[in-house]
């Protein structure tokens, strides 16, 4: 009976693994024959199985009792029924009128579901794994893990703002996909959004760029973030032939999404965003397959921003990476 829960756990974990990875993908609307395993998501996304079958496999490791067998084999169905409801609140549109800051319900749950749907295979495997099997310690080694990961982020993140400090275009680009950024009351460009548009004039003026793209969606009640901007690029003397417009996308992978769909093909493409901010979109960009050159606006930070931001996108990296959202 033993062996068999065993087989068990290892046979659900797989089960959660490929399905975590095939969302992931069809989501984003990229077919399965794009998967690659040097991805670092990917790589994540199997660390738990690896894990797993280190524990119950390489290491055959059948000291446990019957009640932890079931607990583990508890915790294996608990990831895999949390990942089904983050699927569901995916596909559903309940709480998508309802919004934190600039965050839906619908978004907040589904990553909350995700990050426990794999802690929980993760505390498996590290307590699978452990030479002596502590749940306690199980969820300590999860969380250095996360550390890790974000320290990674970060570094990754540092590392590119250094690099584009001083790098000035000379290139010359088919398009400049100005990406949407926060709209403040009364349908005011924060001065995020505004600094990227200001570098999107400033690159066509230059003749870096020969069309402008906008994008972004709106949160209740105000204006679309891409037609703030356009309303600032026409307001600069940017002819409307020169902007295209899009204000459906909701986030930084639903807006690289668009761009392989419309750009993907033979296009030279150029994003503009915030130095902060492109470590994560180039990521999001290599995921998705495509070349970009990412470009920085001249907005800056007060230390206690650049914090915020770092951690912030720290944060958002290991997610995209773990769950392409």
């Amino acid at each position: 009976m033993q062996r068999v829960k065993k087989l068990t756990i290892l046979i659900f974990s797989l089960i959660f693994t490929f399905t975590l990875i095939f969302f992931k993908y069809h989501f984003n609307g990229l077919d399965f024959n794009e998967f690659s395993i040097f991805k670092l998501g990917n790589l994540i996304d199997l660390f738990p199985l690896a894990l797993i079958f280190t524990g119950l496999v390489i290491k055959r490791n059948y000291k446990f009792d019957s009640k932890e067998t079931d607990l583990l084999l508890l915790g294996i169905v608990l990831g895999i029924l949390f990942l089904a409801l983050s699927i569901l609140i995916k596909k559903s549109t309940t709480f998508e009128k309802f919004y934190i800051l600039t965050y839906s319900y619908n978004r907040i749950l589904e990553l909350l579901f995700l990050l426990f749907a794999y802690s929980a295979n993760l505390i498996v495997g590290f307590y699978l794994t452990l030479k002596n099997a502590d749940i306690i310690k199980s969820f300590k080694y999860t969380l250095y893990f996360g550390l890790i990961l974000l320290l990674l982020a970060l570094s990754m993140n540092l590392d590119l703002q250094f690099k584009i400090k001083s790098a000035h275009p000379k290139s010359k680009y088919d398009v400049g996909v100005i990406l949407g950024a926060a709209v403040w009351h009364k349908n005011r460009p924060s001065p995020i959004l505004r600094a990227r548009v200001n570098k999107g004039i400033e690159l066509y003026k230059n003749g870096n760029i020969h069309l402008i793209q906008v994008t972004g969606s709106n949160a209740p009640g105000e204006a679309s973030e891409a037609l703030v901007a356009k309303k600032l690029l026409l307001a600069a003397g940017i002819p409307s032939r020169s902007i295209l417009f899009e204000n459906k996308t909701r986030s930084t992978s639903e807006q690289i999404r668009f761009i392989k769909k419309h750009f993907g093909k033979g296009k030279k493409i150029a994003v503009i965003s915030d130095g902060f901010h492109l470590s994560r979109i180039l990521q999001i960009c290599s995921f998705f397959n495509i070349k970009v050159n990412g470009i920085s606006s001249e907005y800056k930070l007060n230390w206690r921003k650049s914090i915020y931001y770092a951690l912030r996108e720290g944060v958002g990296l290991i997610l995209f990476w773990a769950f392409a959202v």
